[in-house]
């Protein structure tokens, strides 16, 4: 099934089927905890290379920082247009920094990253 909601919506619907249970077992400290747990998680399985249990910590992630953020009443959808900026700004920097290492494996993984990452913000954020 596939879902077509805006950020905002779905972050409505974490606080709608979470935002009671957790505001009675987590104070936002708490939750940031998980979501810093989450965080290893994902760093884990990406150091072991077992892509196939990248999306279920990707999803645990997000589920515990839509509770964070709903916690301390945070929409992840405002924070977008000063998230893309600050992602362009890195994306620019780290071009720049691939043209100017040396040839190697380094500066081609690097340079993949950038345009990876700008294929990636196009996608999400066109225009």
């Amino acid at each position: 099934m596939r879902l077509n909601m805006s950020l905002a919506g779905v972050q409505r619907m974490f606080r709608d089927v979470y935002g009671e249970r957790n505001e009675r077992l987590y104070d936002s400290e708490n939750l940031l905890l998980r979501v810093f747990e989450e965080t290893a998680v994902i760093a884990e399985i990406r150091r072991k290379e077992d892509h196939d249990g990248l999306g279920a910590a990707i999803a645990g992630f997000f589920g515990w920082l839509l509770g964070f953020c709903n916690n301390e009443g945070i929409g992840l959808a405002r924070l977008l247009p000063q998230l893309r900026q600050e992602t362009a700004l890195y994306l620019y920097q780290r071009r720049n920094q691939a043209n100017t290492l040396a040839l190697g494996p380094e500066r081609r993984d690097t340079a993949r990253l950038a345009r990876v990452a700008g294929d990636v913000l196009q996608y999400l954020w066109p225009g």
